[in-house]
């Protein structure tokens, strides 16, 4: 962190600017400072450059203002001689200070101390990476981008990259001068014919997007260099054959997930999110503390079959000659066991502890109780992700991601949570509403009373 006391007789005027300098001297000695702006300095300490809070007080101590930065914001301003530009300071809530949104890196390198970022930059998320097509068997990769404002904006000289370690690795395909964003519109690039075509119009260094999932960015960019006006990224799993991934907002019309779409939708609004053949149907992370064994060892979790047809939890690999199976990762680990299967409507049950389980829900068939996995489910929340194996790559086994569901125990704050906080510890397990519709979605699930292993007609 930093300290430093301001000496009497330093003023800040309506819309002025004072700048606190690690070394007066040497700032003064490397940037222009406008006429009428104060630099002040030397602090003890240094700005941490992972991040930090910063807090500014008056001379008896009270708060005039506080807020937290993290380099995890920005590459650009991590390291790469861009500096932080707070987005409208002077129309900003408190909230805002805190958060990625209400930031973003500064026009120009250097930024612009003391004085406005003179550039125009946008927004954060007025621009995004809105769909991505990275595995359609004999056909281009392709990147949609979105304008959610309601003006044109363009994008000549702007650059799109698969890499983000240094300028020379962003700047891989340059969008042309003449492309304008329509207000509200959508703007599609195919592999073909812009960043995979060493022969088109702004291709500086072609690249393809990988079907077992990596990174898009869209920079912003001005007589080819990067500039700091915007800047978004887009990461993304392994692909499923022929579909794609896209945005998908929850039904609070607040987040977003970047998921596997059920159809795909180049130049127009994404579809809905692809569902199934099999999902988390229920979940019981914090189980009450009764009976004979640590509560936790009674956590739950249900995988149910929306199809119309039987899943075999393993995959041939005729290259390989081997089978591997589906697998429960990230929260908890478990790899469904060879010739394991799912009937149409039917479900399993993968359990932390198969002794207790058995004697806290006697009558669920041992036929569809697997485990024990690896592991425990956190109260406070975390990520459960269900995946089908993929192809090879490079010698490792890819995973297509099936479903995941990351909860909350309704809690993380208290009052924003949309997550229902029955289910915390409450004798409730997390109850997926509708099997058929995003399994992500708060919305779409409820406590309910724990009823492992039901069929569809109970």
């Amino acid at each position: 962190g930093i300290y430093y006391t301001f000496p009497d007789g330093v003023s800040l005027s309506p819309g002025g600017y004072v700048i606190l300098a690690k070394d007066p001297a040497a700032f003064s000695a490397r940037f222009m400072v406008p006429e009428g702006v104060t630099v002040v300095g030397g602090y003890d300490g240094q700005l941490s450059n992972s991040g930090e809070e910063l807090i500014l007080e008056d001379a008896e101590g009270n708060v005039i203002h506080r807020f937290e930065y993290d380099d995890d914001w920005y590459p650009l301003t991590d390291g790469q001689g861009f500096s932080l530009s707070k987005h409208d300071p002077a129309g900003s809530l408190l909230s805002d200070w805190n958060d990625k949104l209400g930031w973003r890196a500064s026009s120009y390198r250097e930024g612009s101390p003391g004085q406005g970022d003179l550039g125009w930059g946008i927004a954060p998320g007025r621009i995004v990476i809105n769909e991505i097509m990275a595995y359609m068997p004999e056909q281009p990769d392709w990147i949609e981008l979105h304008n959610t404002t309601s003006e044109a904006i363009p994008l000549g000289g702007w650059f799109l990259s698969d890499r983000n370690t240094d300028d020379n690795r962003r700047r891989c395909y340059q969008i042309p001068e003449t492309v304008i964003l329509p207000a509200a519109g959508y703007l599609v690039f195919y592999e073909d014919s812009t960043f995979g075509n060493s022969n088109a119009e702004g291709a500086i260094k072609t690249f393809g997007l990988s079907r077992y999932g990596e990174t898009v960015y869209l920079f912003s960019g001005q007589n080819g260099q990067i500039t700091g006006h915007y800047y978004a990224e887009q990461p993304f799993g392994v692909s499923r054959p022929g579909l794609s991934f896209g945005r998908y907002t929850y039904q609070d019309g607040q987040m977003c997930d970047f998921t596997v779409l059920n159809a795909t939708t180049p130049g127009a609004a994404n579809t809905n999110p692809a569902v199934g053949p099999l999902v988390i149907r229920e979940v019981m992370y914090h189980p009450e503390p009764c009976g004979t064994y640590d509560k936790e060892e009674y956590e739950y979790i249900e995988i149910y079959n929306i199809s119309n047809y039987s899943v075999l939890l393993s995959e041939y690999d005729a290259e390989q000659n081997a089978y591997y199976g589906w697998k429960l990762s990230d929260a908890v680990e478990f790899e469904f066991p060879l010739g394991a299967a799912i009937p149409s409507g039917g479900s399993v049950v993968v359990v932390r502890n198969i002794e207790a389980f058995t004697s806290r829900y006697p009558d669920v068939s041992s036929d569809i109780i697997f485990g024990p996995y690896d592991g425990r489910l956190n109260n406070a929340g975390e990520t459960i992700d269900l995946l089908q194996p993929g192809a090879d790559n490079d010698g490792q086994r890819s995973y297509m991601r099936i479903d995941r569901v990351a909860y909350s125990n309704g809690f993380n704050p208290v009052g924003q949570d949309p997550w229902p906080f029955q289910a915390n510890g409450r004798g409730m397990a997390l109850g997926r509403i509708d099997p058929a519709q995003y399994g992500n979605d708060p919305a779409n699930w409820q406590a309910v009373p724990p009823s492992p292993g039901r069929t569809a007609n109970e």
